[in-house]
């Protein structure tokens, strides 16, 4: 019920915006910093809370404060990739690394986190040695989950006859231009199929 001639306004992220800020604000009448020819941005690289205290006053003794917040949330798509190998269909190996015979059917593990804070819809993997593995996947994966192929229903699998490291990468898209990408890779070690022939020459010196 008092008319507030005398404004301070303090950002905690911007610091003080106008000190003694002349507006005759009578009681019931409200101004916002646009109106009052104001412009006050900030460039966000990461999700900040910004809180503000408006004091206004009259130069007589009175003096009242109000405070308030505003959050930024700055979208951040990340994700990341871990790829295993083993000797088992149907089954996510532990490990990225194997030895096996020559000509033995390996099976590839391709497993994504979400390790972002927005929501990725659409997925493409590729390897480097076994070509696309799907291109605009359709799977809903939230900031804090993962799903990895043999879950999603997939049988990655390569016949390998000789020493094979590969190198996938798996790509997930969100909303608008959003994408996020990570790489792994998985090694197969080739080793003798023993139980063959050993043949000896012996040395003859004359």
């Amino acid at each position: 019920n008092t008319p507030l001639p005398l404004h301070d306004l303090v950002d905690d992220q911007l610091g003080a915006i106008f000190s003694g800020l002349a507006y005759d604000l009578q009681p019931g009448a409200s101004v916002d910093t646009v109106t009052a020819g104001l412009t006050i941005s900030q460039v966000m690289t990461t999700t900040t809370t910004n809180a503000a205290t408006w004091t206004a006053y009259n130069g007589g003794g009175v003096s009242v404060s109000a405070t308030d917040t505003a959050t930024v949330t700055v979208n951040n798509p990340a994700i990341e990739l871990s790829m295993t190998v083993g000797n088992a269909a149907g089954v996510c190996a532990a490990t990225s690394s194997l030895e096996v015979d020559p000509g033995t059917e390996v099976y590839y593990c391709y497993t994504v986190e979400n390790t972002g804070n927005v929501a990725l819809s659409l997925h493409d993997l590729e390897d480097d040695q076994l070509g696309e593995i799907f291109n605009g996947l359709a799977y809903d994966l939230q900031p804090g989950a993962s799903v990895d192929t043999v879950a999603a229903g997939l049988s990655i699998s390569a016949v390998i006859s000789s020493d094979t490291t590969s190198i996938a990468t798996w790509t997930a898209y969100g909303a608008g231009s959003l994408t996020a990408s990570d790489s792994a890779t998985a090694e197969v070690t080739v080793t003798g199929s023993g139980g063959g022939p050993t043949l000896y020459l012996p040395l003859i010196q004359k």
